[in-house]
């Protein structure tokens, strides 16, 4: 419930296109107090977010902390199932790992695992993967699709390739594919 609470509360502020919101405002869209609102509100700044808070206009996000979260992924998704269920760590052995044990736990499928850093993260041909804090985005994604296990390989190929597009739209640079699923911008990985 708490995240749930969080994730409204980051959205609003997105939608307010840096504009102050009033704390009653806040406490109406939230439905909470609004001393729960400001509990939230100290909870971000924790989290590294810098918001200014003025009599009598409210609340705004002045900065967002530069590190990812499952609420900042989430927010503005659209998705039907594809990263609805976020599993988010800061140091992970793999990703990959953790995915396994989630899907064989019974984890919705589109269940996304993400780390600010992997220490054991293996690459293809089982090569090790340094996967340091900060300097990319590490990440894995349980998914179930009905085709025959040969055919599993190319969605490996197709991910690579919807990641660029879904690059290019949102920031206009032009990343390369270093196949079969590294994404290069500028090179660097």
């Amino acid at each position: 419930m708490q995240s749930e609470i969080r994730k409204k509360l980051l959205e609003v502020f997105s939608n307010a296109n840096g504009e102050f919101i009033s704390g009653q405002k806040l406490s109406e869209q939230l439905g909470c107090s609004r001393t729960a609102v400001w509990k939230h509100i100290e909870d971000l700044r924790n989290e590294g977010y810098e918001l200014e808070a003025v009599r009598k206009l409210g609340y705004r996000i002045m900065k967002k902390p530069d590190k990812i979260s499952g609420n900042e992924i989430q927010l503005g998704l659209e998705t039907e199932f594809l990263g609805r269920n976020i599993h988010f760590e800061e140091s992970v052995t793999s990703t990959q790992q953790i995915a396994h044990r989630l899907a064989y736990d019974g984890a919705p499928e589109g269940t996304l695992i993400v780390a600010e850093e992997q220490t054991t993260g293996r690459g293809r041909l089982d090569r090790a993967w340094y996967s340091p804090k900060h300097t990319g985005i590490w990440m894995s994604m349980i998914l179930r699709p009905e085709i025959p296990p040969s055919q599993a390989p190319q969605l490996t190929l197709l991910a690579a390739v919807g990641v660029v597009q879904a690059i290019q739209e949102v920031t206009g640079l032009e990343p390369d594919i270093k196949w079969p699923n590294d994404i290069l911008i500028h090179q660097k990985n």
